[in-house]
């Protein structure tokens, strides 16, 4: 293409304006596959969140720790780590008044919380399926569920907490359902500097002091993780789940901040919402207590400890444990009931304000699975040459 010399400035405007072939083609072949991909999405069923009737309790439950691994400062996975012990009770008094954001400015020009929160996610389940293939978990305990444990406590509080929006992605292979959380970015608080959170640091301070890791550097990346094994009613599920601390008997702790209550709303929300996630939580990982520090404009006021049923208790006025449970173990079931092609992804969704879950399912590809590339070299539930057979690609 030429430009007329009296025109070339008006010539010049029209030829960058004008979308190159090449982009034209990316453009339509895009929409394209857009199109297909949603042709070929369908709704499978909904799950009530209520149920109808009385519930019946009596169901077998059991949790165990099968495995511990560490994630270190620089990302490395070990399993030779000793868990963080928490200190006696009687040594907590000497922490009230602490300020927990001293040290802040530091750790954040050391690059010592985590920013990019997805990248973790994805170094965690990776971390995950090596645990379970290097130790030969599968074929160990023969779960039917594969998940993080954070979606499977969200998931049963769901009954009564219905202001979040959530979604799982599930993917079958070889008789086991492995499901992972899609989930938006974290929100930020008022008090940060860029991605890096105040109170994240307050939450990392008050673990340094609370533990025995005076050892650890001062750093969010270093975590160490448990793997269970949870048996309820039929089903049974391996969950990885993070390890703050264990007591004397070797259970797991789990820590947590608690803004200090001003008002009866503010106690009220606590039984209404804090305690049902405090208590999945605990449940899920079979632990016997949370310890909750008290903060007032992130300085250390009080350090209490709860039983796990007394969670329960303070919030039986606005929701049920046993509901709770009962409708995990229904939503286990509609999984199963739901997931039967190894060659499908399967979407299980809740929309804040409905009175349902909704599962649809979409042909397996490179770009919606969700089990790493590790699952498909010598698997111990598969062998590479059935995978390869039945045509399951599976991506990072």
């Amino acid at each position: 293409m030429s430009a007329p010399e009296s025109t070339y400035e008006e010539w010049e405007l029209k030829r960058v304006a004008q979308p190159s072939t090449a982009v034209t083609d990316l453009i339509n072949s895009t929409v394209e596959l857009t199109t297909r991909n949603l042709r070929s999405v369908s709704v499978v069923d909904r799950l009530s969140i209520r149920s109808r009737g009385l519930i019946d309790n009596k169901w077998d439950e059991s949790k165990q720790r099968v495995l511990h691994f560490s994630i270190d400062c620089d990302q490395k996975y070990d399993t030779t780590k000793e868990l963080p012990k928490l200190k006696a009770s009687e040594e907590w008094p000497q922490l009230s008044t602490t300020d927990l954001e001293t040290g802040f400015a530091d750790c954040v020009e050391d690059n010592g919380l985590i920013t990019d929160y997805e990248a973790y996610r994805e170094l965690k389940w990776q971390s995950f399926h090596r645990a379970l293939k290097d130790n030969d978990l599968i074929d160990k305990y023969k779960p039917q569920f594969v998940s993080f444990g954070g979606p499977v406590a969200e998931i049963m509080a769901t009954v009564f907490d219905t202001s979040n929006n959530w979604k799982v992605s599930a993917q079958l292979t070889s008789g086991v359902i492995y499901f992972y959380k899609t989930r938006s970015e974290r929100q930020q608080n008022p008090y940060s500097v860029g991605n890096a959170s105040r109170r994240t640091y307050c939450g990392l301070n008050f673990l340094h002091l609370i533990t025995d890791r005076e050892d650890i550097k001062m750093n969010e990346f270093h975590k160490f993780f448990g793997i269970n094994c949870v048996t309820l009613d039929s089903h049974k599920l391996l969950t990885l789940n993070e390890i703050d601390a264990i007591d004397d008997n070797e259970r797991p702790v789990d820590l947590k901040l608690v803004e200090e209550s001003r008002s009866l709303r503010d106690d009220s929300y606590f039984e209404k919402k804090k305690s049902l996630r405090f208590w999945s939580k605990a449940w899920l990982q079979g632990m016997d207590e949370v310890v909750m520090a008290t903060i007032s404009h992130n300085v250390l006021m009080d350090i209490d400890s709860k039983k796990v049923p007394e969670l329960a208790e303070m919030g039986s006025r606005y929701w049920s444990s046993d509901q709770c449970i009962h409708f995990l173990i229904r939503f286990l079931s509609f999984m199963k009931t739901c997931i039967t092609d190894e060659n499908m992804i399967y979407d299980f969704s809740f929309r804040r304000g409905d009175d349902s879950v909704e599962c649809i399912k979409q042909p397996l590809n490179d770009s919606n699975a969700i089990l790493p590339n590790s699952c498909t070299q010598e698997s111990n539930v598969k062998d590479l040459e059935t995978i390869l057979d039945a045509s399951l690609k599976i991506s990072d």
